[in-house]
């Protein structure tokens, strides 16, 4: 098969593929990869795996990618880590001429750090030097990004030090590491950890390219993916990216090529609309119509409208788990959907939140309270300016400043916000409404027809209680966080302790609870880092008051990507019932999706063109990628 990677003996690395996905445990070399750790694109497709083969739901083997590049580059990917390079970017940026006499420029920079920060982490992963850009025909955000990439490397000292892993030990705690994660009870002693297996990788981070890199330098890398020949143009898109490993691709066994046949009758219509696609891009043009008739397009006006019928379609599904007392609702629902674009999944969050099992704590009101206070704040002023009253209804609505009743506090607001709108300062407004307190009064009819006149006594003393609470509490978290070279810790312990003193734990729900203990744990546990600007800060919260990343969260989208039919579709077959696939989102704009959506802002595609010579495997790999992510879309429809 050839098992030497570009000449370099070092490395071994083999690619192997495979015609039908049911019957992997039919190829020549499955006695070669059948007791090996497997580590998958998606969390789909490890329980697509574990469904379809029960060897690897047995001995527990299968793990995401993802897992093994975080247990591999643990430090590189710590909270930390990544925060650290939040600010140390935002503080390279005030350092540079060319960028602080740009006012706009600044402001957009510093507005950007933690993308910046993004940009640079993969500059660091494809070990690019920083001398060596060419600027030519780039634009002006990126030319200040390779600045700032220029300055960075200079430093003797940088957060941005990407150490590789050089050491066979680490390497087998790393694949434990992932494994356990994804299953604690796995049996480690019974798996091979001489050989890996990593599985349907089309989009390569340069992290995971790092990662191979290191692993077979030690152990054997077996490159796993779908081929079918007979598709040989859609196919070609995986082709064009793991050829780049100048090695020998053989083809999975031929005799499985894909027919569809009327003995599966539930389903022949289907394949055979598949087909029909598949021999279209082989450029095999006839009328197939007429053996297509039974199916059925829908098609919805807008956005909405199409997040309303998948509601119902999972509304019935979650009826039917809380009925048969069975957890997913996602494995009951009648019809399931893949989209090529997930905004979709923007608005099905806003109901059903409990599914994505994504929601953090900036996620709930408690969290919008802290949002809502760094907006509040002007660092250069040093003090607290009403920019949007919506951040002091966030602030009123959290249940952190109590009231007698719900909504008390809003909804005085509401009322006499024409008679501080005028004011930009928080103090000012406070000392307008004690002066309002005596001029309301219930028994002049004349007065009360404006709106700011007629509230209670009782309520605006409330809210001007409260807002001079939540000036306290403003001034308690900022006033001091120019001074001293501790600004982060301080203010960090400060919501610790606040949290800590003022959120009654035991009357709040269960997840919000568990949030809430999990990030008070974090706070306490991590070393925070001591000093950044207000700017970074702001940036930093959604980082730290957020719990940890779930590598599985595509696998609860209740309209999945593309990246995740593989796996699910190798379900279909287990799931014991008939199920409906929908494919959506399949204009020309959304399967056409920029790859810029997939690269921190400043990059594109076309930057890595430009700026560089791609010498470098991983380079080369990392971008055709990018470049063949529309291809991706296609061959995955």
């Amino acid at each position: 098969m050839g098992n030497v990677f570009g000449g370099d003996t070092s490395m071994s690395i083999k690619i192997y593929t495979y015609a039908d996905p049911y019957h992997i445990d039919d190829e020549l070399y499955w006695d070669e990869i059948k007791d090996c750790p497997q580590f998958c694109v998606s969390q789909t497709m490890v329980n697509g795996l574990n469904a379809t083969y029960p060897h690897f739901k047995k001995s527990r083997q299968l793990s995401t990618i993802r897992t093994l590049v975080d247990s591999l580059y643990d430090n590189w990917n710590s909270l930390n880590t990544k925060v650290r390079q939040m600010i140390e970017v935002d503080s390279v940026i005030g350092k540079i001429d060319a960028i602080s006499k740009e006012p706009n420029q600044l402001r957009s920079m510093q507005f950007n750090a933690k993308s910046i920060a993004n940009c640079i982490r993969l500059f660091c992963e494809l070990g690019l030097n920083a001398n060596e850009f060419k600027t030519n025909h780039l634009n002006i955000d990126q030319v200040f990004l390779i600045e700032i990439y220029k300055q960075i490397a200079t430093k003797a000292s940088t957060c941005f030090r990407f150490n590789r892993v050089n050491n066979c030990d680490r390497i087998d705690t790393a694949i434990t590491q992932a494994l356990i994660k994804q299953n604690a009870k796995v049996d480690i002693g019974s798996i091979n950890l001489d050989t890996i297996v990593i599985h349907g990788i089309h989009q390569f981070s340069p992290a995971m390219l790092c990662a191979i890199e290191d692993i077979s330098k030690y152990k054997t890398v077996i490159l796993l993916f779908n081929y079918q020949k007979q598709y040989s143009r859609i196919y070609e898109t995986w082709m064009n990216i793991y050829s780049l490993f100048n090695l020998p691709i053989p083809i999975g066994s031929e005799d499985r090529e894909f027919t569809p046949t009327s003995l599966y009758v539930d389903s022949f219509d289907s394949n055979a609309l598949a087909d029909s696609i598949g021999k279209i891009t082989e450029g095999q043009f006839k009328d197939y119509y007429n053996g297509l008739k039974n199916l059925e397009i829908i098609e919805f006006e807008n956005l909405t409208e199409f997040a309303n019928y998948v509601a119902k379609i999972y509304e019935t599904a979650r009826e039917e788990c809380e009925r048969i007392g069975k957890p997913s609702p996602l494995a009951q629902m009648s019809e399931q959907f893949y989209a090529a674009s997930s905004k979709v999944n923007d608005i099905l969050r806003a109901y059903f939140p409990e599914q994505f099992e994504e929601r953090h704590f900036l996620d709930y009101p408690i969290g919008h309270f802290f949002i809502a206070t760094t907006n509040l704040w002007d660092a250069d002023e040093g003090r607290i300016r009403v920019n949007s009253f919506a951040d002091l209804k966030e602030c009123l609505e959290a249940g952190i400043i109590s009231e007698v009743r719900p909504g008390q506090l809003v909804n005085c607001l509401n009322k006499v916000i024409p008679y501080i709108e005028n004011e930009l300062y928080l103090d000012y407004m406070i000392k307008s409404l004690i002066s309002l307190t005596k001029y309301v009064d219930s028994k002049q009819p004349i007065k009360n027809r404006i709106g700011y006149f007629n509230v209670s006594k009782e309520d605006l003393r409330a809210l001007v209680k409260a807002l001079e609470e939540l000036q306290k509490i403003i001034t308690y978290f900022f006033s001091d966080f120019g001074e001293g070279g501790d600004n982060f810790k301080r203010f960090y312990s400060r919501i610790q302790k606040f949290i800590s003193n003022n959120v009654d734990i035991g009357e709040i729900d269960d997840t919000m609870r568990d949030v809430i203990k999990r990030l008070l744990d974090k706070l306490e546990k991590t070393n925070l880092p001591e000093e950044g600007t207000f700017h970074v800060l702001k940036q930093t919260m959604s980082v730290y008051l957020s719990q940890d990343d779930n590598p599985a969260a595509g696998a609860h989208w209740i309209v999945r990507g593309f990246e995740q039919i593989d796996g699910d579709i190798l379900r279909s077959a287990q799931l014991g019932q008939k199920s409906i696939y929908h494919f959506c989102a399949l204009s020309d704009k959304d399967i056409c999706a920029s790859q810029e959506q997939k690269l921190p802002w400043p990059l594109e595609p076309r930057f890595f063109e430009y700026a560089q010579v791609p010498t470098d495997w991983k380079y080369q790999i990392f971008l055709k990628s990018k470049l063949e992510y529309n291809n991706f879309n296609r061959y995955a429809l």
